[in-house]
């Protein structure tokens, strides 16, 4: 049996997203496992953003790292995953449904987000027998896993009394819901703005899973790679019959994206 941990922070440094306390809240949960729980910290991998001794914790490397992290594990082991940083919500697509029409996100410091689903996907390639204890101090967090059951209490043996123990280390804590002073919500719109700045792209609310697609390819979501193909390959079938004449946009926009749709329903599977 061996313990890991896998924590990470985003300060999203120099933004206009700017927060103060994630890195501090990563050193405040490194501290809690390697003194009370029993953690080896050459066993715990840190992710964060204003010290460029370690990894930065970008949407593709978080998204690597997180699947290593549940993948390699074996019967028996003990895992801790911790997030704090930004969390968003942003439009629902696809056949899974959503009852607020929304999808949960946690924002990775190049704001190349991952999707509750994306989330989802990776925790249920968790080995049987492994003990996974997910932990995200952002906004909508709720329903980070898409779907899962979410109680915030001490049921872990593993991580009993875990409030008490963050109380020790200096960080305020209610059960496991790390309470903040700062917002760490990234309204949509905010987050529309700051990739159309960044990237110098036409970014906005309503065209933010597709935007983040095209803008970061295969290191995107697989849903937002998924629909940023879908409009690429209508637009690419506009342009063919605008140049022959003929054809119905409408049809072709309806196909597309039910072809995108039925692409997102095979990968669930």
């Amino acid at each position: 049996m061996v313990k890991k941990a896998l924590l990470v922070g985003c300060n999203y440094p120099g933004t206009e997203a700017q927060l103060r306390g994630c890195v501090n809240d990563v050193w405040s949960i490194f501290q809690l496992l390697t003194s009370k729980k029993g953690f080896d910290r050459n066993n715990i991998k840190v992710m964060i953003d204003t010290d460029n001794r370690y990894e930065k914790p970008t949407g593709r490397n978080m998204r690597r790292a997180l699947t290593e992290f549940i993948t390699s594990s074996q019967p028996g082991d003990v895992l801790v995953f911790h997030f704090s940083g930004h969390g968003t919500q942003i439009p629902a697509e696809g056949p899974d449904p959503e009852a607020d029409g929304k999808d949960e996100a946690i924002c990775p410091t190049d704001l190349n987000i991952i999707v509750d689903d994306d989330l989802r996907k990776i925790v249920d390639k968790l080995p049987s027998g492994v003990d996974l204890t997910f932990l995200c101090d952002c906004c909508h967090s709720g329903g980070l896993l898409d779907h899962e059951a979410i109680i915030i209490s001490d049921t872990a043996t593993h991580l009993t009394d875990i409030g008490a123990d963050l109380e020790g280390t200096g960080t305020k804590s209610r059960d496991i819901a790390i309470i903040t002073q700062i917002p760490r919500e990234l309204p949509i719109e905010l987050l529309a703005q700051m990739l159309s700045q960044q990237h110098h792209k036409d970014v906005r609310p309503g065209n933010v899973r597709a935007s983040i697609g095209g803008i970061f390819g295969a290191d995107a979501s697989a849903a937002c790679q998924i629909f940023a193909s879908a409009l690429q390959t209508l637009g690419n079938q506009m342009e063919g019959k605008n140049n022959r004449g003929g054809g119905n946009p409408l049809a072709d926009c309806c196909g597309a994206l039910l072809g995108a749709q039925q692409m997102q329903q095979q990968q669930q599977q």
